[in-house]
């Protein structure tokens, strides 16, 4: 098979055919180019000498805080920017973040973290209690 100037194979199906079965990249599988961004920006953050530096520069108020954020963004991916609330009966809302800080007072964002806090011991102690072998069944069944 010929080759290319660029060192890429030439394809062998013709425009308008079907792909082949399993041609491509799997749903899911990063392209290289994604993966290897990601990889360096986490040599860069997870280095101790660049640590030392960028916190010297965050003390004297030199460093940008959009770099540090893109970074951290490349390196580990963007935080959700939506809320997903599953209601009893299995149906889903997705709340901005950003408009439920607006709603609710710092008072309730405490009392929203330490419920979850509770239910999650209360869920691990009840998991640990439960004999060798049972099987959790989740709200839906």
């Amino acid at each position: 098979m010929a080759s290319p100037p660029n060192g890429r194979p030439i394809s062998r199906f013709k425009k308008g055919e079907p792909r082949p079965p399993g041609a491509g990249r799997k749903k899911g599988v990063l392209n290289r180019t994604t993966v290897r961004i990601r990889d360096i920006a986490r040599g860069i953050l997870e280095d101790p000498d660049v640590q030392k530096k960028q916190l010297a520069r965050i003390k004297d108020g030199t460093e940008h805080p959009a770099i540090v954020t893109l970074l951290y963004h490349y390196a580990y991916g963007k935080p959700p920017e939506k809320l997903i609330i599953e209601d009893q009966n299995g149906g889903t809302s997705a709340i901005p973040i950003a408009m439920l800080a607006k709603m609710l007072t710092g008072d309730q964002i405490a009392m929203l973290i330490e419920v979850n806090r509770t239910v999650k011991a209360l869920q691990a102690r009840v998991v640990a209690e439960m004999p060798d072998g049972t099987e959790i069944l989740d709200s839906k069944g």
